[in-house]
């Protein structure tokens, strides 16, 4: 199985248990949704490549180790040519020429286990670097997510500045008629063009943050940045049911992060077990084999023999209880790092649950406030339409509701982010499923508790 398949697959194992609906892409399309973004970024994302590499160096790592066992074995073909030259009365020259094949075999019998060890270490390692694919994919997964929803947010600011800017130019034709009329000072409507000219201003900042804003989606994907995007809406998240507790059990049940640490903690266990075993007698089996093809003199024809070696470190000098020393000290920090890791997870989960929640407050807040500003525009505009107002109060009650709109935007692209990050924390997409349902692992239960 090739790298990038084996990556795949270890993604598709980790979401099975989400619910992210796999739509198919059209390459002739430039519109895009949400889950469109993360599989592009699945196809192209640079820190996947550089994972699958990982694994690939962790797979020839394992096969190395497996072959330092044996069996083993060495073909030698040689030829010899030799010219003699006699002395005294029967003088003369003679040439012979000898052909050789040699044949020698070996075998390492593992009688102290170290060569066991250090094959199921280097198997372990191999699987820490696989999780850590799933693990890399769970981040860019939020990567590309936040970044959507920053372009969509940047997307409809630009909307919401376009239609205040729309307003105030339709009010400033109104104006110059009224001022035709002599309904209205030439000051209203002099106002009012400074208002067009201001929102003319922020549409153009508004379009350059939306441009930049989708440059960096291409980048999350790992696409070209200039690529056409045509964002898509996005349905509002829906009301969490679970509780903190339940949410923080299923990521240190799902969590990639602390499967790739527990199977490290594995391998550094397996490497100094091997350490700590260096010093036992080690056992080796030879067998040789020589076949000389056309023989002279008194040579022989073949030669055969086999043989058993076994060795025993009597003096090291403490190099061995040193090099186990060591390996007992990562293994150590190694679990030090993964009692960090899962109180890193915790509190993840909570900030993102107590973010999400403060979000949805912001949201239906920004709601009420936008509601309320649209009522006061209305008003405002009657009132200066029966000259029972003044044109500030447009131009203010405008300005509010423009802030209101923005406001809805912004808590909206929150509330989005804020779940995304939850997402990222529990470690699935599938965040309101039933906790217990998780898949078990020894770090399932909250550090502390």
């Amino acid at each position: 199985m090739s790298t990038t398949a084996t990556a795949l697959f270890i993604i598709a194992a980790l979401a099975q248990n989400q619910a992210t609906e796999i739509t198919q892409i059209d390459p002739n399309s430039t519109k895009l949704t949400v889950d469109q973004a993360v599989q592009i970024a699945q196809m192209n994302a640079f820190g996947l490549r550089v994972a699958e590499q990982d694994v690939a160096e962790a797979k020839a790592l394992e096969r190395i180790s497996r072959a330092q066992l044996g069996p083993g074995a060495q073909l030698t073909a040689g030829s010899t040519w030799s010219r003699v030259e006699l002395s005294g009365q029967q003088g003369g020259t003679s040439s012979t020429t000898s052909s050789t094949v040699q044949l020698a075999v070996s075998q390492i019998i593992d009688i102290s286990g170290v060569y066991t060890n250090r094959i199921r270490s280097a198997e372990f390692n191999r699987k820490s670097r696989e999780a850590g694919v799933a693990a890399t994919w769970n981040t860019i997964q939020n990567t590309v997510r936040t970044a959507y929803f920053q372009a969509l947010q940047a997307e409809q600011l630009v909307t919401v500045q376009s239609t205040a800017l729309n307003a105030a130019k339709g009010r400033l034709e109104k104006a110059n008629i009224r001022v035709r009329e002599g309904a209205i000072p030439r000051f209203d409507a002099l106002r009012i063009e400074t208002e067009v000219a201001r929102l003319e201003q922020e549409v153009i900042r508004a379009q350059g943050t939306s441009r930049l804003a989708k440059q960096n989606l291409n980048l999350a994907m790992s696409r070209p940045i200039e690529s056409e995007i045509e964002l898509t809406q996005v349905m509002d998240p829906s009301t969490l049911d679970a509780e903190a507790a339940a949410l923080v059990t299923t990521a240190l049940a799902t969590r990639a992060e602390l499967k790739q640490a527990e199977l490290g903690i594995k391998a550094l266990e397996q490497a100094r077990i091997a350490d700590e075993r260096a010093g036992r007698p080690s056992l080796s089996l030879q067998g040789f084999y020589s076949q000389t093809v056309n023989p002279t003199g008194f040579s022989p024809k073949s030669n055969a023999s086999i043989g058993a070696n076994i060795t025993i470190p009597i003096v090291t000098s403490g190099l061995i209880q040193a090099n186990a020393a060591t390996a007992k000290a990562r293994e150590e920090r190694a679990k030090v790092l993964l009692e960090q890791a899962q109180l890193s997870v915790a509190l993840e989960v909570r900030a993102a649950l107590t973010q999400w929640e403060t979000s949805l407050a912001e949201y239906k807040t920004a709601s009420k406030n936008e509601e309320l500003a649209r009522e006061a525009l209305r008003l405002a505009n009657l009132r200066y339409d029966e000259q029972q107002g003044i044109l500030l109060d447009v131009i203010v009650a405008q300005a509010d509701l423009t802030a209101a709109e923005s406001g809805v935007v912004n808590a909206r692209t929150q509330l989005h982010i804020a779940y995304a990050a939850l997402q990222k924390a529990v470690g699935r997409d599938d965040i309101t499923t039933d906790p217990t349902s998780a898949p078990t692992s020894n770090s399932t239960q909250e550090p502390g508790k």
